[in-house]
């Protein structure tokens, strides 16, 4: 194989693998994550967190720890895990990224 092509393709996976490792680290979020059966969501923009129910969307601050993201609303912390499948996990159970 030819020492430049062997050293492109090096390059282009040591890209790859930095830009996956990146986003499993970031301290943000962006985008809509829902339960399954549609009973409550949250969407991260502006570095805020919106969460919807049947009783109505509120605005919270959150934060991230490790894998935790930590929902922060009104004196009260909700905690959701991200899993390894890009999906948050929490007390209403997992939320997949519409």
């Amino acid at each position: 194989m030819n020492t430049t092509l062997l050293r492109k393709r090096t390059a282009l996976f040591a890209l790859a693998l930095f830009t996956i490792t990146m986003t499993g680290c970031s301290s943000k979020l962006d985008g809509k994550y829902e339960s399954a059966n549609g009973v409550m969501s949250v969407e991260f923009k502006s570095d805020k967190a919106f969460l919807s129910t049947f009783a109505g969307e509120v605005q919270a601050d959150y934060e991230i720890k490790d894998d935790k993201v930590i929902v922060k609303y009104n004196g009260e912390n909700t905690v959701l895990t991200r899993n390894s499948d890009g999906s948050l996990e929490g007390p209403l159970g997992k939320m997949t990224k519409k």
